[in-house]
């Protein structure tokens, strides 16, 4: 049985049901049957290098197929990038992913209520997919009211997880080595179906918002 794991910091063993949260270094040898996503983290924009990150985003997504969203982008209070630079690279993301058809994946830290307020404003009808989402019952109502997705990791609110349609949750291993086959073995016995069933619907639910543009 094949898993899927939509974010991970770490080159995947198994690729075809996996997307890699890749560097632009790493765009030259990628293999052709892997899945990536490639964006601008909020921890590593400068004010100096903004534009060019962009211009070669963009390049890449037209010339590599393997890249399947962009992201991670988003917004984060806690980090030191100042808040301007992270709203201006955040909203070029968007409107970059908005233009090529690309869903997001979003790193969103202390900012849920200017990234709901964004995705208000722009109008944005591609997936907004919230990694690694630790937060309450109520903050995942709010999401899931404005059309968001919400992809849970090795940490997470139960009732947050359980309050969760099918349809709009993934799954994921982030920066942790764990197999993603034990997250799937945790979270399926709390959303009441078998390990097998879990699998199907979030391969069905990939498929639809990454693998099938």
């Amino acid at each position: 049985m094949q898993y899927t794991d939509i974010h991970t910091h770490h080159r995947p063993l198994h690729p075809a049901r996996t997307i890699w949260n890749c560097s632009f270094s790493d765009l030259p040898a990628l293999p052709s049957d892997f899945h990536c996503s490639l964006g601008l983290h909020p921890w590593y924009l400068s004010v100096d290098t903004l534009n060019e990150q962009l211009h070669q985003l963009k390049r890449s997504l037209t010339a590599y197929p393997q890249i399947v969203a962009v992201g991670e982008a988003g917004l984060d209070k806690l980090c030191q990038t100042p808040w301007t630079l992270q709203t201006e690279a955040f909203r070029a993301q968007i409107e970059l992913a908005e233009q090529m058809g690309y869903p997001l994946i979003i790193h969103s830290v202390k900012a849920h209520n200017e990234v709901m307020e964004l995705k208000k404003a722009l109008k944005s009808d591609i997936p907004w997919v919230i990694h690694g989402f630790r937060g309450k019952k109520e903050l995942a109502e709010q999401y899931l009211k404005a059309g968001f997705y919400l992809s849970y990791g090795f940490h997470y609110n139960e009732e947050a997880l359980k309050a969760t349609p099918l349809s709009r949750l993934f799954l994921e291993t982030d920066e942790s080595q764990t197999p993603v086959s034990q997250l799937y073995q945790q979270v399926a016995p709390l959303l009441q179906l078998s390990i097998e069933e879990l699998a199907r619907i979030i391969a069905q639910s990939a498929d639809k918002v990454f693998f099938t543009r």
